[in-house]
């Protein structure tokens, strides 16, 4: 069971990889709505991004 578990959520993670690799090779990361766009993938993958990160990328005050 736990393996299933894993193999489900590395099969998700990789999706998540392909959608930011489609992303970035038709150039859409060069605009804000992109870059954010590829940053909310990462975000999503295995536990995500620290949350300074995110703070930092997303411009948001604490």
């Amino acid at each position: 069971m736990l393996r299933d578990t894993l193999y489900k959520q590395k099969h998700l993670d990789f999706k998540l990889f392909k959608l930011a690799l489609s992303c970035i090779k038709n150039k859409e990361h060069l605009t804000p709505e992109g870059l954010k766009k590829v940053i909310a993938i990462k975000a999503s993958m295995n536990k995500g991004l620290a949350f300074t990160w995110k703070i930092s990328c997303t411009g948001s005050k604490i």
